[in-house]
């Protein structure tokens, strides 16, 4: 057997089959994986959708026959998918009960929840956290590259494995970043972007920006950004109401959502992150911004000058756009 479960308590809950979910070694590599699952069997997303809150399926037509065509689409992204930042697809089987498809992910170190737990002192290091949110927006400009969205981005799913090699020191250990796409039973909306909580059904490469934003904001406070039952109200709390200035066209879209909530002014980040470098605190801002539109991007996002003291690395490996992209689109429904 290639693949040998690791530990007994497990890393978290599957969102899709609710079943504990383990680290597994690859006895032919040595390195971990982590499994994610993913739907084999069409007649299964109807009743998937709706135990984890969504919407029925509208492409019931298309995935009549077969495996399901987000499946499909996922399998074939993960597997183009090359960059030092983001899980590699080690290996793919159907479970026991042809139910569900297996994908076997590159799994290191911890996710970031747990690394900022046990390491306070280096998580607080403004140099270390540059460094991680760079390898991060450098993982999600690679999704974006390929036109597609990761839409599942939130701390658990960014893992930070430490460089401990016997020649560094303890001020030389280097913080590796990966991304991942593990479904765990975690409140993924405190992470998901104003459009979507207020009805998008779509995930765009701007919903993951302002995830981005959020598990910055978890780097630099170390407490989830919006932390509580209300996430739109938070929001507007702390970057204003949406209103035609702001987010031009969203009393169309968003109105009678709109017309619950308090008329609140955007509040001065830098004094919610008074610790930021001004700049820091720009870029925060743009990766907060309500409007999807004018949101910035992982490509700008990396020229930022919140960077720009950040020490050059090897260009990582890539895959080329055009061959992911024929593999995935844009965007895709919303996911648990």
């Amino acid at each position: 057997m290639q693949f040998e479960k690791l530990d007994r308590e497990g890393i978290g809950t599957s969102s899709m089959s609710r079943q504990p979910m383990y680290k597994h070694l690859d006895t032919e590599t040595g390195k971990r994986t982590a499994i994610r699952r993913l739907l084999l069997k069409p007649e299964l997303q109807d009743s998937f959708s709706q135990s984890a809150g969504l919407p029925s399926s509208n492409s019931a037509q298309e995935e009549d026959y077969g495996v399901p065509c987000m499946t499909i689409r996922e399998v074939s992204l993960l597997k183009v998918m090359n960059h030092k930042n983001v899980a590699r697809l080690v290996h793919v089987e159907p479970d026991n009960e042809d139910r569900f498809l297996r994908l076997y992910l590159e799994y290191a170190g911890e996710d970031m929840t747990t690394f900022l737990k046990k390491n306070p002192k280096r998580a607080s290091d403004p140099k270390v956290i540059k460094d991680l949110l760079k390898q991060l927006l450098d993982g999600v400009n690679h999704y974006h590259s390929a036109k597609a969205a990761h839409g599942n981005l939130r701390a658990h799913n960014v893992l930070i494995e430490l460089d401990t090699r016997s020649d560094r020191s303890e001020e030389e250990v280097q913080c590796n970043l990966l991304i991942t796409n593990l479904q765990l039973v975690t409140d993924a909306s405190a992470y998901r972007a104003p459009e979507l909580l207020l009805g998008s059904k779509k995930l765009t490469p701007a919903a993951d920006m302002f995830s981005v934003g959020c598990i910055f904001y978890e780097m630099l406070m170390k407490k989830s950004l919006f932390d509580a039952d209300d996430k739109l109200d938070i929001i507007f709390r702390l970057m204003g109401t949406p209103n035609e200035d702001n987010w031009p066209g969203v009393t169309q879209l968003y109105g009678e959502k709109l017309s619950k909530y308090r008329k609140y002014s955007t509040m001065d980040l830098s004094e919610v992150v008074s610790d930021l470098e001004s700049a820091g605190v720009d870029l925060l801002s743009k990766l907060l911004c309500l409007d999807p539109s004018k949101r910035v991007t992982a490509a700008d996002a990396l020229k930022h000058g919140y960077f720009a003291n950040v020490n050059p690395k090897q260009p990582p490996e890539t895959t080329t756009a055009a061959t992911a992209s024929s593999s995935a689109s844009t965007s895709a429904s919303v996911n648990p």
